[in-house]
């Protein structure tokens, strides 16, 4: 099983968003923790743990403009793009 394990400062509201922006599901949740599954197709789990002192990465400039390292590869990239434009998120554009 693969684990993406990501600092916040309130696992469940931040675990309502990914459910709410993209169809995550949650598993388990406590106070300090929000366990989520990605697809009943992949074993992927994303892990929300609590910081009190959270502050946002910061990754040295690189080439590529990329300032976090956490890709999620949707199943239907036109559908989740569309999602994402109608929830004013801001990203950058998808290339093929």
């Amino acid at each position: 099983m693969e684990e993406i394990i990501i600092s916040v400062k309130d696992p469940e509201l931040t675990a309502n968003w990914y459910e709410d922006i993209f169809g995550f599901k949650l598993f388990y949740i406590e106070e300090e923790a929000a366990v989520m599954k990605i697809t009943e197709q992949y074993q992927t789990i994303v892990c929300l743990v609590k910081n009190l002192k959270h502050q946002p990465m910061r990754f040295p400039s690189n080439n590529f403009g990329v300032g976090k390292y956490n890709n999620f590869i949707p199943q239907n990239r036109e559908e989740t793009y569309k999602s994402l434009f109608e929830n004013n998120l801001k990203f950058y554009p998808v290339y093929n």
